[in-house]
């Protein structure tokens, strides 16, 4: 994944489903130089914000199209994870606005520039129409964009709002920190302040369940030849998107020893954005299957929980 521009008027995410996969670089120009902390700096028995938080920063440390006066980071029910930057001044297009996520809670394994970050939030090119938007992963020497991930970012006056779905596959609990910067690598504002730790966040934890229903068959009456269609309603609880938070889905069939292979119009269908939807798996009945049974499975995995309903079906001649 390369660079990514947005429209960021509309106030609707845009979203995907989440692979924690990495691509080419884009936003952030490589290693960051924004952070300098170490994992001693969190005050002993600090306990993480849950489900939203504020932290307002000094003003007047740098030009105020850069200067962070409030940052405010939240979570929904369907781990919707956002951070809105408030600046002194609606930004230019030479400001960069960085998030730093340390996942692990560990400075030590992280960018060593960047109080330990696993992850990054960068926006820049920010304007009323569009923006260069990425989550970045640390893999070890810089930040590389995290592939089949759309992430969003929101531009009214001067606040700045940076986030994705399905957070919580990457943390519930985390350290974080946020600044500005001009390119190439100079830096304009961080919050906290340099010096000062981290700050910790906790997310409220997703209340989204899916509800599957029992299998249906077309045909209802499966004859030897012919193409069966197996297909289970699905509901996603807690306003949760169904299409970007389902992460596998499998099909499986057999009658008697011999397995039979899913068709490619397999597959999860449904509409981006909404909490229902549908999975289909479809087989091709062998020719010689009449007067026996097809025993087959329908699993598909939701937030890491992987859910199944088998059937059973005879085959007339």
């Amino acid at each position: 994944m390369s660079r990514r521009c947005l429209p960021i008027t509309v106030s609707a995410w845009v979203l995907a489903i989440f692979a924690l996969g990495v691509g080419t670089s884009s936003c952030g120009d490589g290693p960051s130089k924004a952070l300098s902390t170490s994992a001693t700096e969190e005050p002993a028995g600090s306990s993480p914000e849950r489900g939203s938080a504020t932290y307002r920063d000094a003003g007047g440390e740098t030009d105020a199209s850069s200067d962070i006066r409030k940052v405010v980071v939240s979570s929904d029910e369907a781990a919707l994870l956002s951070f809105k930057v408030t600046l002194a001044a609606h930004p230019d297009r030479h400001t960069t606005v960085l998030v730093y996520l340390d996942t692990d809670r560990n400075a030590a394994t992280g960018a060593s520039t960047a109080l330990g970050a696993d992850y990054q939030l960068a926006a820049s090119e920010l304007s009323q129409t569009d923006a260069t938007f990425s989550l970045r992963r640390w893999n070890g020497r810089t930040f590389v964009d995290v592939s089949s991930v759309y992430p969003n970012v929101e531009l009214r006056g001067r606040v700045v709002t940076l986030g994705f779905a399905n957070a919580d596959r990457i943390a519930k609990s985390f350290r974080w920190a946020v600044a500005t910067r001009r390119r190439p690598t100079v830096t304009l504002d961080r919050a906290p302040d340099p010096g000062q730790p981290p700050l910790s966040f906790e997310s409220g934890g997703s209340s989204a369940k899916l509800s599957v229903a029992r299998v249906r068959l077309a045909p209802r009456r499966p004859s030897a030849g012919d193409t069966l269609t197996a297909s289970i309603a699905l509901k996603a609880g807690g306003h949760v998107d169904l299409m970007n938070s389902i992460e596998d889905f499998a099909c499986s069939a057999r009658v008697g020893p011999r397995s039979l292979e899913a068709l490619d119009s397999s597959g999860i269908y449904g509409v981006e954005g909404a909490a229902n939807g549908e999975l289909r798996c479809v087989w091709r009945i062998p020719p010689a299957a009449g007067g026996k049974s097809l025993e087959g499975a329908i699993e598909v995995t939701f937030r890491r929980k992987p859910l199944s309903q088998n059937f059973s079906t005879p085959i007339t001649p």
